[in-house]
């Protein structure tokens, strides 16, 4: 029988400890990334760092209930991986003196992201099918955001364009991840957001192995 933590425990035991040394430390994960521009942020700066801080806490938390479900090690990972996100956004808001949105487990300030938490929880409920169609669902949906600011020319300083690539990249791996479980229990995922071209030309990379053993 699986033995159940609560979500709170579950964060908790990621913030103090990671699992198994599957990140690293958030400070090591940005120590390459050029310093803050003395430049004033564009409002869609600040609007992307707000709403991906809340979107990266989204995908730990919807993690952390279907792991405390399902005790899949997928889950496990990829909520350690998440974890690194938000922190990593969590450090830039603080680099440039942003007021944090993150609430409790659940509960998040931007209506759009309440909503699709509120959408998902009971699809991943339903079943191991759901729970992974879920977690393919919110990559497919952290990729395009990620494209989305990424291709607005106001979104220009470094520091912050480097985290987003970073984090879309490992979005893409945890995708196919989520795919492969599928695959596992024959099912073919059919995309619902991104575009069978851009689905198929993140499939042909090589995953990292998210998931799997390693994380992101």
């Amino acid at each position: 029988m699986i033995k159940k933590v609560t979500i709170s425990m579950l964060v908790v035991i990621l913030l103090a400890a990671g699992v198994g040394g599957m990140f690293k430390p958030v400070q090591g994960a940005l120590a390459q990334a050029p310093a803050a521009s003395t430049a004033p942020l564009s409002e869609i700066e600040i609007h992307s760092l707000l709403f991906m801080r809340e979107e990266e806490k989204l995908a730990r938390d919807v993690y952390a209930v279907l792991y405390e479900e399902y005790g899949e090690q997928i889950f496990l990972n990829i909520m350690a991986s998440e974890q690194t996100h938000f922190d990593q956004m969590g450090v830039l808001l603080e680099r440039y003196g942003l007021e944090d949105p993150a609430l409790t487990p659940g509960v998040y300030t931007d209506d759009y992201i309440q909503g699709l938490y509120d959408m998902l929880i009971p699809m991943g409920m339903v079943s191991l099918e759901g729970a992974y169609r879920v977690g393919a669902i919110i990559e497919e949906v952290d990729i395009l955001d990620f494209q989305h600011f990424l291709e607005d020319e106001d979104v220009d300083n470094r520091d912050i364009r480097q985290v987003y690539t970073s984090l879309m990249n490992a979005s893409e791996n945890h995708l196919r991840g989520f795919v492969t479980c599928l695959l596992s229990i024959g099912v073919v995922y059919e995309p619902g957001y991104l575009t069978p071209e851009q689905y198929a030309a993140i499939l042909a990379e090589e995953t990292g192995g998210v998931g799997n053993t390693k994380g992101h």
